[in-house]
């Protein structure tokens, strides 16, 4: 049966589809406590959209602490699951889409926190990648050329939706489009695609 659809759309979660900024603040603030570490979420903000390790080096933590922390702010993160909310009007915007555009999901969590969320809020996608299915984290494109070849559309038909210069550049890479959404984690200022809120990307997209 050939695919009718007329592309691929490629969705990040935290800061484009959930509101998780409260989840994640309580989770580095009671994983700082139990590792008797002094570092304020505002700087841990700043590296959003990367690996969890790869935030744990910029912020200059003892390797040694790593998994530590790792396991210290899964718990918390999953215990603080009710501080998520979605963005204003996701679902309906991913049900208009769904008819025309296969689409998927590429994150930095980790997969055992996706599938809680995925659960909580009923959200469905033809392809999930996260943190644990790639080698190389954001802003590698290797997760998101393993959800391409999963399809048989040509580059110009894809699109990455993100809120981070890490989504930027691992669309870039990929060589496909990206959009950003300005409620997101970071603001850019560069010649691409924009979205002030979830609803504009029906506009875009013509729909």
């Amino acid at each position: 049966m050939l695919n009718k659809k007329k592309g691929l759309i490629i969705f990040d979660l935290d800061g484009v589809l959930l509101n998780s900024e409260k989840n994640m603040d309580y989770a580095w603030t009671e994983t700082c406590k139990k590792l008797h570490i002094s570092i304020k979420f505002d700087k841990y903000k700043k590296y959003v959209g990367l690996g969890f390790f790869e935030i744990l080096k910029k912020l200059r933590i003892n390797r040694n602490n790593h998994l530590e922390a790792y396991k210290f702010y899964n718990f918390y993160s999953k215990k603080g699951i009710n501080k998520i909310k979605l963005f204003p009007h996701v679902k309906n915007v991913l049900k208009k889409i769904k008819p025309k555009y296969e689409i998927s999901l590429f994150t930095s969590k980790n997969k055992s926190r996706v599938n809680k969320i995925l659960i909580k809020f009923n959200l469905n996608f033809s392809k999930v990648i996260t943190l644990d299915d790639v080698s190389k984290p954001k802003p590698s494109p290797e997760g998101l050329n393993k959800i391409i070849k999963c399809f048989k559309f040509k580059k110009k038909d894809i699109f990455y939706v993100g809120d981070t210069f890490h989504d930027f550049k691992a669309a870039q890479s990929a060589n496909i489009n990206y959009i950003h959404c300005n409620w997101g984690f970071k603001k850019l200022k560069k010649k691409i695609y924009y979205l002030n809120r979830m609803n504009d990307l029906i506009k875009l997209l013509k729909l």
